[in-house]
């Protein structure tokens, strides 16, 4: 089976669909967290109150629709 491996390494291609770039390294000196959120965040109202969450990520992620925080 070794026989059959190529020696080079292999090249990443892009693909229609499928990109091969490698993920950006992030890098934190102090505690931190990385909140994943597919594309921008799609806000959602709290029952009837202002506050607002991300429904298209795995945090809870809410905010203050009046200050943005």
């Amino acid at each position: 089976m070794l026989a059959a491996v190529e020696l080079r390494p292999a090249a990443p291609k892009n693909i229609r669909g499928l990109k091969a770039d490698p993920p950006p390294i992030f890098i934190s000196t102090r505690p931190a967290a990385l909140v994943n959120i597919d594309g921008s965040p799609i806000w959602h109202t709290v029952r009837k109150g202002p506050p607002q969450y991300a429904v298209n990520t795995n945090w809870d992620l809410i905010r203050d629709p009046a200050s943005a925080t």
